[in-house]
């Protein structure tokens, strides 16, 4: 996978060079998750980063999302709360698939952070819906 190079470019300061290697990675699927994994410990880009591993990654995909959020701080937070439901959505016999809930349900009470309350909620909305027919 040419990878190196646009993992290169997902330092860059400039958002539209980060988002366009992140969406280029994208193209490899789930064989490009451990790259974007890597990434996630960026504060300046994990939003960015878990919004594509939800895009592309399968159910093992919310083990790192789950570990990144005990620690994510900022903006980026929704981004991931997002992530983790949209792949608990797709995937929701996968083995994190409780402990993505709970993580849901849990981000879902936060008072200090309403947006990421908000995401969460409507994440946990999202995976109990029944599908349309």
């Amino acid at each position: 996978m040419a990878g190196a190079a646009r993992l290169g470019r997902l330092k860059d300061a400039d958002e539209s060079v980060q988002w366009h290697a992140i969406t280029a990675l994208e193209r490899h699927g789930n064989a490009a998750v451990p790259a974007l994994v890597g990434a996630l410990q960026d504060d300046a880009i994990y939003g960015f980063v878990a919004t594509s591993i939800a895009r592309i990654g399968d159910g093992d995909a919310l083990k790192p999302l789950l570990d990144r959020l005990a620690s994510a701080k900022g903006e980026g937070r929704v981004d991931l709360v997002w992530s983790i439901g949209e792949l608990l959505r797709r995937h929701p016999a996968s083995p994190q698939a409780a402990a993505a809930r709970g993580a849901l349900e849990e981000a879902s009470r936060l008072a200090d952070a309403p947006d990421v309350a908000h995401a969460a909620a409507y994440a946990l909305e999202k995976i109990t819906e029944k599908p349309k027919q």
